[in-house]
C-alpha cells in the first residue's frame, strides 16, 4: 500500500484508524513512525468498529465518494488489489 498510494494521494485520502481500544493516539503515532506510514492516524469513536463490522486488526476498507464500501479485506489479504482499488476511487 505504501508503494501504490502516493500515485493517488491527491485524489484518494487515506487514514489509519486504530482497532484496539487499549491503544491510544500516542502509541499509534509511534507505530506510524516506526513503519514509516505517511497517512494520518485516528482512534474510532464508540460505534465505528461495530458499524463497519471490524472484528480484527488490519481490516482494509475503501469507501467511495458516496459513502459506499467498495472494498473490504482482512489480515494478510488484499496486498495485490490496492492499485485497482485506488484507480476506481480516483475515477469518481
Amino acid at each position: 500500500m505504501k508503494e501504490v498510494h502516493p500515485e493517488f494521494a491527491d485524489d484518494v485520502p487515506m487514514y489509519l484508524i486504530g482497532a484496539d481500544p487499549s491503544e491510544g493516539l500516542e502509541l499509534l503515532e509511534r507505530y506510524r513512525q516506526e513503519f514509516e506510514y505517511p497517512w494520518p492516524i485516528s482512534i474510532p469513536d464508540a460505534g465505528m468498529l461495530r458499524d463497519f463490522r471490524i472484528i480484527s486488526q488490519s481490516t482494509k476498507i475503501a469507501i467511495d465518494s458516496n459513502g459506499i464500501i467498495t472494498y473490504r479485506d482482512g489480515y494478510g489479504r488484499g496486498q495485490n488489489d490496492w492499485e485497482d482499488v485506488f484507480k476506481e476511487l480516483a475515477s469518481q
